[in-house]
């Protein structure tokens, strides 16, 4: 067996997560660096079928969270009028670094 994190007993660690939304604009003139940002979107994070988290970004596009370690989550970016996105994000620590979070 495996040893596992004893949330009871382990460090207050976690994931932390941070980004900027923008609008995808098909242009080839177009770079990273100048895509419109994408305000006021609703980032839903999900562990299994129930909503863990939910939040919007600011007027920079921006958002920031924080996910407790050896979880799964999915992530949703959606805006009315825009194509909804999801990734997937596994919080597990590799077992070479465990003693770290004990």
């Amino acid at each position: 067996r495996l040893p596992t994190i004893d949330s009871a007993h382990a460090k207050t660690c976690y994931l932390e997560m941070d980004g900027t939304i923008k609008r995808y604009v098909g242009a080839a003139e177009i770079t990273e660096d100048i895509l419109p940002i994408l305000e006021n979107a609703t980032i839903t994070i999900y562990e299994g079928s129930k909503i863990y988290l939910q939040l919007k970004t600011n007027k920079s596009g921006k958002c920031a969270f924080k996910l407790p370690l050896e979880r799964y989550f999915k992530v949703q970016v959606s805006k009315e009028g825009y194509v909804t996105k999801f990734f997937e994000v596994k919080t597990e620590v590799p077992q070479h670094n465990l003693d770290a979070y004990i």
